[in-house]
C-alpha cells in the first residue's frame, strides 16, 4: 500500500479514528443525520455510500438465489406483547429499544417496538404458515433497517439505524438445520475474501458471545490496518429455542407432529466500514473493482475542445460495454481531477490531454498501487484486456495484503501475564487457549479490553491449559480487541 497523503485527510499512523472519518467525508459516502434534522446517530446514505451497498446486495443476491433463498419484507413495527414472548432473546435487545407511544395526538393503547431484529416477527409467520415437512426447508430473507439506540456511534460501524440482511430458514430436522448454518457462515466468507478482498477467520463463538437465544453462534472475524477486529458476519444454529417458544410445529413423514429447527444469519453496512478500514489509505478511499460504484475515471483534460470530447466518448463507448465508467469533463486542473478520483477509490483514472491525443497512447493509473501503465489508444482489445487484468490484480493484491497483515500480527501465547503486558502495545489478534467459561471470559475483558473473536472450524493446536485460568483441555481461541 503506498505512503503517499491527502492534506484533507489526517494520517493513520496520528489518529486512525479521525483519518476514518476525514475518509469517509472526503470520499462523500454519508452524511451524518443529526446534521440534517435526523435523530442522533444516524447517517445518511450519499450516493456513493448507497451504492456499495447496492453492489453487495446484488452480489449477495446471486449467491443466495443459488440456494433457493426467497427474499421477503416484514413490518418495522412490533407490538409490546409479541416482543415480550421471548424474554431471553430480547433482553440483551431492550436497552437499545426504539418504540412508538403516540399517533398524532393519540396514546397507543400498547407500546410499538420499532425492530431492533426480525426473530419474533419471522416466528410468529411461521408458525402460521407452516403445517407439512413437505414445505420445508423454507429459506427467507429480507433486505431492511433496523433501529438500536446506540450510546457510542460510528459511521458504517454501529449506528443508531442501519440497513443489513437477516436471513431465517426452518427445517425439518437438526442435522439439515445445523448443516445449513455452516453453508451460510461460509458463504459469508467466501464472498468478503473474493469480492472484498478482506482476509477472514471462520469459527465459533463462545458461550459468552453467542447470539441471544442461539444454541451456536457461527462467525467471520476481520483485522483492520490498526489491529482491531471487526466482526464481519454471522450465522445462528437455533435448533428448537424459538420453535418451541412459538410453538412451530409441522406434520412429519410419520404423520406426527415436530418442532421445526430454525437458523438466522446476517451481515450489515459494517461492511463498508471494514471495506474502509481494511484497504484505504492516506490519499483517501480504496476499493476493491467488484464493489467500487465506478471502476473507471476517465479525465478530459480539455473539456472544450470537440476533438478531446470525440476521443473520450469513443473510449467512453468501448469501455462502458465492459466496465463502469466515469467522465470528468468539468474545468478543474488534472492534479485536482486526479486527486478527486484517488479520495473516491476509484480504482483505475485515465487521463486524456493533448499528449495522449498526440501520442496515441493512454495512460492508466492504478489506485492501488499508484502504479501506471500505457496502452494505445486504438488498440481496443488491447485496452479492455489490460483493465481486466489489472483490476483483477487490484484485488489479489488487496486480499494478499490483508492476509499478511493478519498473519504476520498474530501472536500464539500460553501465559495471561505475558498476554496482560502485550496486549496494551501489539496490534493484531491473539491465539491463546481458552476454557470457553463465562466467568473467566469476563475477568480477561476486565482486565485487558479485549473479548473472544471465535474458536476456529478447524483446530489450530491440540488442547492445552486455559492460559488465564489452567484449566486442562482447552481449545485454542482467537482473542482482539474489537469495534
Amino acid at each position: 500500500m503506498n505512503n503517499a497523503k491527502n492534506k484533507n485527510i489526517t494520517a493513520r499512523e496520528i489518529d486512525f479514528a479521525k483519518w476514518y472519518t476525514d475518509v469517509i467525508k472526503q470520499a462523500e459516502l454519508c452524511d451524518y443525520g443529526a446534521e440534517n434534522g435526523s435523530a442522533a446517530g444516524t447517517i445518511i446514505f450519499r450516493p456513493r455510500g448507497y451504492a456499495i451497498w447496492e453492489n453487495i446486495q446484488h452480489l449477495l443476491n446471486q449467491k443466495f438465489k443459488i440456494l433457493n433463498i426467497e427474499n421477503v419484507m416484514l413490518p418495522l413495527l412490533i407490538s409490546q406483547k409479541a416482543f415480550q414472548v421471548e424474554k431471553d432473546h430480547i433482553e440483551g435487545f431492550a436497552p437499545e429499544c426504539a418504540t412508538v407511544t403516540k399517533v398524532g395526538n393519540n396514546q397507543l393503547s400498547e407500546e410499538l417496538i420499532i425492530r431492533p431484529t426480525s426473530e419474533v416477527l419471522f416466528c410468529r409467520h411461521f408458525s402460521k404458515i407452516i403445517s407439512s415437512y413437505k414445505q420445508l426447508p423454507l429459506l427467507y430473507n429480507q433486505w431492511c433497517n433496523v433501529v438500536r439506540w446506540e450510546k457510542n456511534t460510528k459511521p458504517f460501524l454501529r449506528t443508531s439505524e442501519f440497513l443489513w440482511q437477516e436471513g431465517h430458514t426452518m427445517h425439518n430436522n437438526d442435522e439439515e438445520a445445523k448443516n445449513f448454518t455452516l453453508k451460510m457462515i461460509k458463504l459469508y466468507a467466501d464472498f468478503v475474501e473474493q469480492q472484498l478482498a478482506i482476509k477472514v477467520i471462520v469459527g465459533a463463538k463462545t458461550i459468552h458471545e453467542r447470539f441471544a437465544g442461539a444454541k451456536m453462534t457461527y462467525t467471520i472475524e476481520t483485522m483492520m490496518q490498526d489491529g482491531q477486529a471487526l466482526q464481519a458476519g454471522t450465522s445462528h444454529y437455533f435448533g428448537q429455542e424459538f420453535t418451541k417458544v412459538f410453538n412451530i410445529k409441522f406434520s412429519n413423514k410419520d404423520n406426527k407432529q415436530e418442532l421445526g429447527y430454525q437458523t438466522s444469519w446476517g451481515v450489515s453496512t459494517r461492511l463498508i466500514g471494514a471495506l474502509i478500514m481494511a484497504h484505504s489509505d492516506d490519499l483517501g478511499l480504496v476499493l476493491p473493482s467488484t464493489i467500487a460504484p465506478h471502476q473507471i475515471m476517465l479525465l478530459n483534460l480539455s473539456p472544450k475542445s470537440d476533438k478531446f470530447k470525440i476521443t473520450v466518448e469513443r473510449i467512453f463507448k468501448i469501455l462502458s460495454s465492459h466496465f463502469r465508467v466515469l467522465i470528468n469533463e468539468d474545468n478543474k486542473s488534472f492534479s485536482y481531477k486526479k486527486s478527486e478520483s484517488q479520495i473516491k477509490g476509484i480504482p483505475i483514472t485515465i487521463a486524456i490531454g493533448e499528449q495522449e491525443i498526440e501520442n496515441q497512447v493512454i495512460k492508466l493509473i492504478l489506485r492501488h498501487n499508484l502504479d501506471t501503465i500505457d496502452v494505445e489508444i486504438n488498440n481496443e482489445k488491447l485496452l479492455v484486456t489490460t483493465i481486466i487484468n489489472q483490476l483483477n490484480k487490484l484485488n489479489k493484491d488487496l486480499f494478499n495484503s490483508s492476509q499478511k497483515k493478519l498473519n504476520t500480527s498474530l501472536k500464539e501465547l500460553t501465559d495471561f501475564n505475558e498476554y496482560h503486558k502485550l496486549v496494551k502495545i501489539h496490534k493484531g489478534f491473539f491465539i491463546v487457549p481458552f476454557c470457553d467459561q463465562i466467568k473467566c471470559e469476563e475477568e480477561i475483558k476486565s482486565l485487558t479490553g479485549t473479548t473472544s473473536r471465535c474458536i476456529p472450524l478447524e483446530p489450530y493446536k491440540k488442547p492445552s491449559n486455559c492460559f488465564k485460568c489452567q484449566t486442562p483441555n482447552s481449545v485454542w481461541t482467537y482473542f482482539a480487541r474489537s469495534y
